[in-house]
């Protein structure tokens, strides 16, 4: 079953893939188009950088700690860089309905 992050306040839900190993994370949106969202699913929480080199499409990140949200923040292609605490990050595209409603303070459960 695919895994689905939904934001509770708005009924808001989008598919994402869940990358959990050392090389799916270090890897991510690189040389990929990201049609569904990337959870970043850590092991723990702690500074999570993310980069958009070799990412051809631009993004909204989405930092959370217990599926609340810590930061967002919208990622050009090649240049956009930015970096929050976390447990998990979710990378969506930004034509994603749920891109567009998820701000700092908000619930969002990833299942």
């Amino acid at each position: 079953m695919t895994p689905r992050v939904r934001h509770p306040r708005t009924g808001t839900h989008h598919p994402v893939e869940r990358l959990s190993t050392w090389w799916e994370i270090s890897r991510g949106a690189i040389g990929r188009t990201v049609k569904s969202g990337l959870w970043f699913d850590f092991a723990d929480t702690n500074f999570a950088p993310l980069h958009m080199l070799g990412v051809t499409r631009p993004l909204v990140a989405v930092w959370i700690i217990d599926e609340t949200v810590r930061a967002v923040k919208h990622l050009r292609p090649w240049v956009g860089a930015g970096i929050a605490r976390a447990s998990d990050v979710l990378e969506l595209p930004v034509d994603a309905p749920l891109a567009d409603v998820v701000g700092a303070g908000d619930e969002l459960v990833v299942r």
